[in-house]
């Protein structure tokens, strides 16, 4: 009886962590995409391997760059450069490379047709030999020998190790973000782990009602794992114990504070995991606890 207890308050603490972690991600992805962050992400980091002011200049003013974001007319008629806010979220290694290439043509000056080479002792003239464009020419073994495809190819495998470097820069941020908002969240609606493990614990009721929603969510079948619920399927699971009850903790001792706080950093760096996380363990528990259920006899008839 204790084992079981235990385990169905572990599935009702696990259905807050999911619960929360699905609001924390939609809030997440509301505010990426309001502020454009991996548009603003991959701006920022191109523009940083591009550390030369006029290939930085000239790869935000092509055409092809202009067409791929959310540029104005107006500076797109002025071939004025693409601005963080405007910058497209994602390019591919093919568009990257026929940019810069457009980039570099621009900076020798040159009006050869697309699949010439490109014209290394114009660019030679234009470009300061202690440049970084110079450096960078050096440094992936572009040369004049080299055939425009080879020059692609060279320029796309260079931006696929700029783009690693991004997603990881992109992914550190993400996990800043996403531990401020389970944070304000965590603390809006009161979610204490130390008091909902409590709550879980002594009310019966309760308790039996939030497992008999977990049970209910989709399971895999053989090796196939089941959708992660959106927030609309898991709506039938509250009420939870969530939310603040007066009256509030001010002029509270600091025995009382020091575990409501220990019990909300609990919760906001567990929602930080992610539904994903929580969904996986979540239906390790119910197989568990539907484990240990003994099975039903049947009747002499059947």
């Amino acid at each position: 009886m204790l084992f079981s207890a235990a385990i169905d308050t572990a599935i009702g603490l696990l259905m807050v962590y999911l619960t929360l972690s699905l609001i924390c991600t939609s809030i997440n992805e509301a505010i990426a995409g309001l502020l454009r962050l991996r548009a603003r992400n991959l701006f920022n980091e191109v523009s940083r391997a591009l550390n030369d002011t006029k290939l930085r200049n000239a790869f935000w003013q092509s055409s092809l760059i202009h067409s791929l974001s959310r540029s104005r007319v107006q500076d797109v008629k002025n071939k004025s450069a693409v601005k963080a806010g405007e910058a497209p979220s994602y390019l591919d290694r093919r568009d990257f490379a026929r940019a810069l290439i457009a980039a570099l043509r621009s900076i020798d000056g040159s009006k050869t047709d697309g699949n010439q080479p490109l014209n290394f002792a114009a660019l030679t003239e234009k470009i300061d030999e202690n440049s970084l464009l110079a450096h960078l020419l050096t440094a992936l073994g572009i040369d004049a020998t080299f055939t425009i495809e080879q020059t692609r190819k060279a320029l796309g495998d260079w931006f696929d190790q700029v783009m690693e470097r991004a997603s990881g820069v992109y992914k550190r941020w993400m996990s800043l973000l996403s531990f401020g908002v389970a944070l304000a969240l965590t603390v809006a609606m009161n979610a204490d782990t130390l008091q909902i493990a409590r709550t879980f614990w002594q009310d019966d009721g309760l308790r039996a009602a939030v497992v008999e929603s977990a049970v209910r969510l989709p399971k895999s079948s053989s090796d196939v794992s089941p959708a992660l619920p959106d927030l609309a399927q898991v709506k039938d699971f509250l009420p939870l114990p969530l939310g603040w009850s007066m009256p509030a903790l001010f002029g509270e001792s600091l025995n009382v504070l020091l575990p409501k706080g220990l019990g909300l950093l609990l919760t906001a760096f567990a929602v930080t995991l992610g539904a994903p996380f929580w969904f996986d363990l979540l239906s390790r528990f119910v197989a568990i606890r539907n484990s240990g259920q003994p099975q039903s006899k049947k009747s002499p008839d059947d």
